[in-house]
């Protein structure tokens, strides 16, 4: 795929999760806690760590300690969003990770 063509050619996954290169593509985080009304608003108390802003990490739905039997939902998904994609173009130190030709060729896909 478009990121691992990279890995292979001599970049790290270090330099990509230290870059947010999969930011990119994956702009969620984890999902919500899901409690009496599905969508559970207690992701972020006041005894919870403050929400991050690093690209990939600020959509984070929650960042407290999970306890047994409490359940959240994952939101995974690869997307090519053309805002995103125009500012990671756009972008000296992320374009040298990307693989423009293949993003191209999957662009209209997601």
């Amino acid at each position: 795929m478009c990121i691992r063509d990279r890995v292979n050619s001599g970049y790290t996954l270090d330099e990509l999760v230290e870059h947010r290169v999969g930011a990119v593509f994956l702009p969620h985080g984890l999902g919500h806690l899901l409690g009496l009304n599905v969508h559970d608003v207690g992701g972020y108390s006041r005894h919870c760590p403050e929400r991050l802003k690093l690209a990939g990490l600020k959509s984070l739905r929650t960042r407290r300690e999970l306890q047994a039997g409490m359940c959240l939902t994952v939101e995974p998904g690869c997307y090519f969003i053309e805002y995103a994609l125009e500012q990671a173009f756009g972008d000296p130190e992320i374009i040298k990770y990307l693989n423009k030709e293949k993003i191209e060729e999957f662009r209209e896909v997601g």
